[in-house]
């Protein structure tokens, strides 16, 4: 045998021993997998969540931010930044920064996460201990009590109408109380509420 099928018979052996650890990991190797329930990855790693882009281009146009003439690729920068920051692990403080938790994390483009669960945060899949002190100093009540991650795209809770403000407020707070996150936030929590 030549010194060149040699070669080329150990890269092949390296190669494929590579590839059978990788599939011997037990755990995936993404960050955001590690808030996912153990029962649920097969369902949430293999869902593809629905990213309804159109329906946000109606909801721009509605809301004056858009044009009709325009499409769902054509979204404004502060539509696309505020989906960006929703789903980056910068924005929260504290020990969710250090998680590399996100907007996104909890509430799968906006709505809830069913396969959600943070170990002593989280009681069922779905669900989180809002007011639990490792996030929240502030906001701590010494009582294991979650709840389910709730749906943000539903109107009840705070008013999605952008001349009134609310909803840039409740950011502002679930950012900086729930999570210790920076109060000198006003660049960013205006696309967030577009």
């Amino acid at each position: 045998m030549d010194r060149k099928s040699r070669h080329l018979i150990v890269a092949s052996a390296a190669l494929l021993v590579g590839v059978a650890s990788a599939f011997a990991q037990t755990t995936p190797n993404l960050r955001a997998a590690s808030w996912i329930a153990l029962d649920h990855w097969l369902e949430a790693l293999s869902t593809e969540p629905v990213v309804a882009r159109e329906v946000l281009f109606k909801a721009a146009i509605d809301a004056g931010m858009a044009s009709s003439a325009e499409g769902p690729e054509d979204l404004r920068s502060d539509l696309l930044t505020g989906e960006f920051l929703f789903k980056a692990p910068l924005l929260l403080g504290g020990q969710a920064a250090k998680a590399g938790l996100s907007c996104h994390s909890c509430h799968v483009n906006g709505r809830g996460n069913p396969h959600f669960q943070f170990a002593a945060i989280s009681g069922e899949p779905g669900t989180a201990d809002t007011t639990h002190s490792f996030f929240s100093k502030s906001l701590g009540n010494q009582v294991f009590d979650p709840v389910a991650i709730p749906d943000l795209t539903q109107a009840g809770k705070v008013d999605h109408d952008p001349a009134s403000g609310d909803l840039e407020g409740f950011i502002t707070t679930i950012v900086v109380e729930e999570f210790s996150g920076s109060a000198e936030m006003s660049e960013v929590i205006g696309p967030l509420a577009t």
